[in-house]
């Protein structure tokens, strides 16, 4: 047999195969977990800290705060929203009826902020009869109260009062109402009405208790000695009817005087001779 160092030998060899892969091992275990990272820094309370998911729904849930500042829905639909700003759970309650209690911090002036931009920054108030679910046209009532109280040691007392109330049933071509500022007489607790704007006569009606009561206000043209009637539902007879001219007419040559009073209905006044002006009057009670 030849040696394998004979040059005249040569070794063929087949070609390489290298066969089929074979099946995956299975897979190792988990390393172990890696150290837990440094705390991050405290965040501001300025936004929704948790919510419990189950306590999210429309009139059935709530929406809370853990610290800071609170605004929640309570289980019931007919309480209040409630936005506190104040560190502390307040000690007192809110009116009834309230829809929405906010609550200041303590030793700051607490304040409702509105910004418009390029419109008109309002606030709206409405009222109808009847229910949510079936208004009605509202009658003659009270459709509107803004009222300032004072603690005083025991709850909050009645205090200054701004009042709009309608002064007829209301309809789309009847919508009369008057403003009413009400006041506390120093004291006692009861509330008197020293002004009125009231559209229940003329749109320039005032009243002032206790003293000025300016219950129309109109024009009418004199007709020389000859008596004009003017129709005034605010004359009584113990008002006073001022006048003064408007456009001169004729020969003004001095005021027209009442000649008589038809209390509830109108007025009669007689100018001087010759005089035809037209003069504006103011009826004060």
């Amino acid at each position: 047999m030849p040696s394998v160092t004979d040059p005249n030998v040569r070794m063929v060899l087949p070609p390489y195969d290298p066969g089929a892969s074979g099946p995956t091992g299975p897979t190792g275990p988990t390393g172990p977990t890696g150290p837990t990272g440094p705390t991050g820094p405290t965040g501001a309370n300025a936004g929704i800290v948790a919510v419990n998911p189950n306590e999210l729904a429309i009139n059935s849930g709530t929406l809370a705060f853990i610290t800071g500042p609170t605004i929640g829905v309570s289980n019931s639909p007919q309480d209040p929203l409630v936005v506190n700003q104040n560190t502390a759970s307040p000690a007192l309650t809110p009116p009834n009826g309230a829809a929405l209690w906010a609550v200041g911090g303590d030793a700051v002036n607490a304040q409702f902020a509105l910004d418009a931009y390029g419109g008109v920054a309002q606030f709206t108030f409405r009222r109808a009869d009847g229910t949510a679910a079936s208004p009605s046209a509202v009658g003659t009532e009270n459709i509107y109260q803004m009222k300032a109280s004072a603690y005083n040691g025991v709850t909050f007392g009645g205090g200054a009062t701004i009042i709009a109330q309608t002064l007829e049933n209301q309809s789309t071509t009847a919508a009369g109402s008057a403003w009413l500022f009400q006041v506390v007489t120093q004291g006692t607790t009861n509330h008197i009405t020293p002004l009125s704007l009231t559209g229940a006569s003329n749109s320039k009606a005032v009243k002032v208790a206790g003293g000025l009561s300016i219950d129309q206000a109109g024009t009418f043209i004199a007709n020389s000695t000859t008596a004009v009637t003017v129709t005034a539902a605010g004359v009584t007879a113990s008002s006073v009817i001022l006048t003064s001219v408007a456009t001169p007419g004729g020969t003004v040559t001095y005021p027209p005087h009442v000649t008589s009073v038809n209390a509830g209905t109108n007025f009669t006044i007689v100018a001087a001779s010759l005089d035809t002006s037209t003069y504006n009057y103011a009826i004060i009670n």
